[in-house]
């Protein structure tokens, strides 16, 4: 065989190998330092000739993922010799792989029975998902000794051309080495008026004594008629030698002239490769030193060492069975496990029996690898046996593993579920594996040594292909939606596979089969479909209320996939919607959400609770209630508000909300809140009552009329954006809780912005809520237009109502009439006597709050005592002039008995 015409260089391993003894090289690790630069995977076939070369790359992201790089794949005439090679590339973008975009990429040889040389090689070309049928180019070689011409024909439209494009030398050595290519072009002369043979490049190679390339110099040809920039002719721009004269041209030559003068020959690479071997012959470091004019020397260009892994390529064809009937029915098997003495696997009464270790690791299990047999990529691999515990009540856990055909049974991966093996009797075990490429595996069937006292039987073990690997995969996102009205119909969606078995990309499938149980025939039938595309079906001929079993395939070239399944009630309906939904805070601030049972007719319904729209509190939630503690209230109150939806086996019921809630301590008043700098001190909530769009806000301005200033100059207010809403629109700006219970005339004061003109629909109703239940309008509609003053205006709304309540929220439920927004500022909850001089008092004497402080101011020395609403004393004294700092709150204040109560924030 004569391969080295087309490839010359240093090869790992040639692609006429035999591998037929049991130490096969399996694969070579390439580093480049410490890093591994590429992994090479080699396949052979059941003669153990090479048949396939996989090189993978570390990942650029993960560099312990090894992704596909390229691959070479080779074929044999009956004579063993390799007479078709394909090489591919990997393409990202489709992850397939596809064919190296190269002349040559992929070839098919012929050989001379005479001489055994090749006589002639065929080019293919890439179509657009394998190669072509008809052949591109046409190459025939006719030899004389060592040395040999090559002429290539190009074909068009399935007709080979008469004359050559091009026209190789070669020279050999006497191990058919290339010594020396010249490649010329065949093209029409003009000035010779024929054809003409015209050199263009040359490459020169030297090997070592083990065949692998020691030099290579790749060389470019000029006739020296025209300009040369690398030497040789003259430069049509100038004088290149400075000096007039001539030297480097040829003026008699032409460009028919194919004589090797070395004048006409241009260097352009030379590389130097140096080997170092291991003792079985193999490359383990290869130093690559390139030529440099600049230096006059080589310079490294790289070292890369190699690491080899071997192991065997012998092995059973399939179908293998083993019912272990035979005396001998252990040969070729291998165990491993603990070692411990009456544990593992061993031939026993017509079976694999295996004993769990006691004092092993449980960690290691107990392994029985079955003899190597050879996979094909052509399959996928089904592996079935039947297994049984000694005792139920010691029940056996199994598994299922491909290893590599290696000493040590490298494993590859797992085949299928752990199965637990608790039943006495026989249960059939079955596992499925497409293998990575065509080669020699174990499976290994792994029993786990942490179950102590187990023992199990395994018998009938069987491995055969199943189903070509080029099958489609399985319709995916299979679903059925049955009518949720009780209707006898259900809605089929599923999507198109878009790989085979093999995880090859497919395009599409010819058609998909949809299936009902009771049913033999397909109830539905898809035309072709593009791969991912979705299909949808509904089924109006389901005859009766009830469960059912749906089933789809998929098909592509006559082959079928596995059954996408599903099941689905039909004929029911979705519960009704939730009645008497409710949500109360309890003492330990933890917040019960109750509603009515549901009725009989909509089954066994669930639950689904959610706090806030997005957090899962409740998945299958079966009774009538629900407590949420999980609301972490120590930094103060918390807004909550739940979804419930109810469901059951046909679907899911309307989501229904509960009210607003905070949830935590309460503030205590004295209450106040002025926006300084346009931020809220205490929470405030947006509350739609009607309409889509939430519209309370704080700031330091309005965006629309009117544009004023806070009323108390700190740079914030509230604001209601009536002119972004509908008329009529209706949203709350609801506060947090505040506790009112010592207060003896509670009391709310803020400020609105009024404007003059006509009356227009903007307006505001306060209203209050306590314990988080029903607000109570407090006033009528004050509406913002229509009085005759124009600016900040104080509103006194009595809470008399609320008196002595700990749990009380405040609402200004603002009314859009589209034309004015509305400004508050400066809420206040408090004593209804505030802070002043209070009508008790003697004449002369002033009592009053300031920054946090009780000042009092009498005409004479007086007795002066004060008190908290629940009456402990904090301070007394005689004088006439008395300043208290206390913390924010109601105190009653004594001036000689006369007394006056007094709010402090």
């Amino acid at each position: 065989m004569d391969i080295k015409l087309l490839f010359v260089g240093f090869s790992l391993l040639s692609c006429s190998t035999s591998a037929l003894a049991d130490d096969v090289l399996g694969h070579v690790i390439e580093y480049d330092g410490t890093k591994v630069n590429t992994r090479t995977d080699y396949t052979y076939d059941s003669n153990g000739l090479l048949v396939q070369k996989l090189v993978t790359k570390p990942n650029t992201e993960d560099a312990s993922l090894m992704e596909n790089y390229e691959k070479v794949n080779y074929g044999y005439d009956d004579q063993k010799r390799c007479n078709l090679i394909e090489n591919y590339v990997w393409d990202r973008s489709s992850l397939t792989f596809m064919g190296r975009p190269m002349e040559g990429a992929c070839t098919s040889s012929v050989f001379d029975d005479a001489t055994g040389r090749v006589s002639e090689q065929y080019f293919y070309e890439w179509g657009t998902s394998d190669w072509e049928d008809d052949y591109s180019v046409k190459c025939v070689y006719e030899y004389d000794g060592n040395n040999a011409t090559e002429n290539r024909y190009k074909r068009r439209n399935g007709t080979d051309q008469a004359d050559p494009y091009e026209i190789n030398d070669y020279v050999y050595d006497d191990n058919m080495n290339v010594l020396q290519k010249i490649r010329n072009s065949y093209s029409f002369s003009f000035s010779v008026g024929d054809y003409a043979k015209t050199p263009t490049d040359k490459e020169v190679y030297e090997y070592d004594d083990k065949g692998n390339v020691t030099l290579k110099e790749t060389y470019m040809y000029s006739s020296g008629d025209d300009y040369d920039p690398w030497g040789g002719g003259s430069d049509p721009w100038g004088d290149p030698w400075g000096d007039g004269s001539d030297e480097g041209t040829d003026e008699g030559s032409e460009s028919t002239d194919t004589s090797d003068e070395e004048d006409n020959w241009s260097l352009m690479n030379r590389y130097k490769y140096e080997y170092e071997y291991d003792e079985k012959g193999n490359i383990s470091k290869k130093t690559t030193l390139a030529w440099r004019d600049y230096l006059g020397e080589y310079e490294t260009e790289s070292v890369l060492t190699y690491e080899y892994f071997y192991g065997s390529n012998e092995a059973l064809e399939l179908p293998y069975t083993n019912n272990f009937d035979a005396d001998g029915s252990f040969d070729g098997m291998t165990t491993a496990g603990s070692g411990e003495a009456g544990a593992g696997w061993k031939h026993e009464d017509g079976a694999a029996v295996c004993t769990a270790a006691v004092n092993g690791d449980p960690d290691k299990p107990e392994i029985l690898y079955l003899p190597a047999l050879r996979f094909t990529t052509d399959n996928e691999v089904e592996i079935t046996f039947k297994a049984k515990a000694a005792d139920a009540a010691a029940p056996a856990k199994l598994q299922m593993i491909l290893c590599s055909n290696d000493d040590n049974h490298t494993s590859l991966g797992t085949i299928g579920d752990v199965w637990t093996v608790s039943s006495t009797d026989y249960q059939e075990i079955k596992g499925l594996v497409v293998p990575d490429k065509s080669d020699a595996y174990v499976i290994g069937i792994c029993f786990d040594n942490n179950q102590t006292g187990a023992v199990v039987s395994v018998d009938d073990i069987e491995v055969k292909n199943g189903r070509p690997t080029a099958s489609p995969t399985a319709p995916y996102n299979f679903t059925a939606t049955p009518s949720q009205d009780g209707a006898l119909e259900v809605k089929l969606i599923w999507y198109t596979p878009n790989t085979n078995l093999a995880g090859d990309f497919i395009n599409h499938a010819d058609k998909m089969e949809l299936y009902r149980d009771g049913v033999d025939e397909p109830i539905y039938t898809s035309q072709a479909t593009g791969a991912t595309l979705a299909v949808q079906y509904v089924d109006r001929t389901i005859p009766e209320k009830g469960e059912y079993t749906y089933r789809v395939y998929a098909y592509l070239d006559g082959l079928k996939s596995d059954a996408a399944v599903v099941k689905v009630k039909v004929g029911y309906s979705v519960p009704s919607e939730i009645e008497g939904l409710n949500a109360v805070e309890n003492d330990d601030h933890s917040v019960t959400i109750s509603w009515n049972e549901a009725k009989p007719e909509d089954g066994d319904v669930k639950y689904y609770v959610l706090r806030n729209g997005s957090e899962v509190l409740a998945e299958d939630c079966a009774g009538t209630s629900f407590v949420d503690n999980t609301i972490d209230t120590s930094n103060g109150q918390q807004y909550v508000y739940y979804l419930v939806q109810p469901y059951n086996e046909i679907g899911y019921g309307r989501t229904m909300s509960t009210t607003l809630l905070f949830v935590g301590e309460p503030t205590p008043a004295p209450f106040s809140e002025s926006f300084a700098g346009g931020e809220p001190e205490h929470q405030w909530m947006n509350e739609i009552v009607s309409g889509y769009d939430a519209a309370w806000g704080t700031g330091a301005s309005s965006p629309s009329y009117p544009s004023v200033e806070p009323q108390d100059g700190d740079g914030g207010f509230a604001a209601f954006l009536s002119t972004t809403l509908a008329e009529g629109n209706e949203v709350r700006f609801t506060s947090e809780k505040i506790d009112v219970s010592k207060l003896v005339d509670p009391e709310l004061t803020f400020y609105m912005y009024l404007v003059n003109g006509e009356q227009t629909a903007d307006a505001i109703v306060v209203e209050a809520s306590k314990n988080n239940g029903e607000y109570e309008a407090l006033t009528s509609p004050i509406y913002v237009s229509g009085s005759d003053a124009e600016g900040w205006t104080k509103q006194t709304v009595s809470l008399d109502k609320f008196k002595g309540e700990k749990n009380v929220r405040l609402s200004f439920r603002g009314i859009s009439g589209i034309t004015h927004d509305i400004l508050i500022d400066n809420i206040s909850v408090g004593e209804k006597a505030t802070s002043g001089i209070g009508s008790a008092l003697a004449d002369g004497v002033k009592v009053y709050a300031e920054n946090g402080t009780i000042v009092v101011s009498a005409p004479a020395e007086s007795d002066i005592k004060v008190y908290t609403a629940d009456g402990a004393q904090v301070y007394a004294a005689r004088g006439a002039e008395a300043r208290v700092a206390v913390a924010g709150g109601l105190y009653l204040v004594s001036v000689d008995g006369h007394s006056v109560k007094v709010s402090v924030r």
